[in-house]
């Protein structure tokens, strides 16, 4: 029987949540929820009244 070979240690596959691509998303959707926390916060100490500000943009 024949010895497998095995794959060096930069070749190998990492996993997905270690990968770039996925910290890169992680990172995405962090910002995102600190925008609308942002906006939210902000939102609280301005008057009620101009709340559809940036709503009608489309």
């Amino acid at each position: 029987m024949r010895r497998r070979k095995t794959k060096p240690q930069s070749q190998r596959r990492r996993p997905y949540r270690a990968s770039p691509l996925c910290r890169h998303r992680i990172r995405v959707r962090w910002l995102l929820a600190q925008r609308i926390r942002m906006r939210n916060y902000m939102r609280s100490f301005s008057p009620e009244e101009r709340d559809s500000e940036n709503d009608g943009d489309n």
